[in-house]
Order: structure tokens, then C-alpha cells, then sequence
């Protein structure tokens, strides 16, 4: 039993060493000064571009803008129905007076 003991307290002490050596590799890593997180930002942004390449989002349209420019459309759309109504209008009056006032050369 005693043997036994003392096994499990050497284990415990490797893992604990093992804990230990693995946070020191944590610690033993590049120090992070401002410099080197510029570059590697610099390195990390350029890398994202490469892989997926910015979009125009920023130059989107806002809610508010897009629908005031959907709302002009509309309103320019609307007078312009209403002329082509108006031109379509004119023209069948022009058909209809031109067949009813002389077009009789029938015989």
C-alpha cells in the first residue's frame, strides 16, 4: 500500500512538472510589444485580404438612404407612367378622330 502511495505521488509530480513545463512554453514565447503586434497585425491582415478579399460594405447604402433613394425612384417611376398614360392617351384620341373624321374612302 505504501508503494502504492508513493507511485501515485510520483505521478502526480509529472503531471505537475508537465503543467509546468507546458506553461513555460506559453512564457517562453515572442514577448508582445507594440511593435511586434503592428507587424504581425500588418501580416495577419494582409493574409485575410489574400484569402478573402474586402468588399464594398462600407460603401453600402444606409436603411435610411436606400430608401430615400427607393422612395425618388418610385416617384420618378409614377410620372413617368403617368406621361407614357398620358402620350398612350393622346395617341388612341389621335386614332379615333383620324378613323371616324375622314378615313371614309371605302366605296
Amino acid at each position: 500500500e505504501q508503494a502504492e502511495a508513493v507511485v501515485v505521488q510520483e505521478e502526480a509530480d509529472e503531471a505537475a512538472e508537465e503543467a509546468e513545463r507546458q506553461r513555460q512554453k506559453v512564457m517562453d514565447g515572442t514577448p508582445c510589444t507594440p511593435e511586434n503586434f503592428a507587424a504581425w497585425r500588418a501580416r495577419f491582415e494582409a493574409d485575410m485580404n489574400a484569402i478573402n478579399p474586402p468588399d464594398d460594405s462600407a460603401q453600402q447604402p444606409t436603411g435610411r438612404s436606400y430608401f430615400a433613394n427607393t422612395s425618388e425612384a418610385l416617384a420618378a417611376l409614377e410620372i413617368s407612367a403617368e406621361q407614357e398614360a398620358a402620350d398612350a392617351a393622346a395617341a388612341l384620341e389621335a386614332l379615333e378622330a383620324k378613323a371616324s373624321g375622314g378615313g371614309g374612302g371605302g366605296g
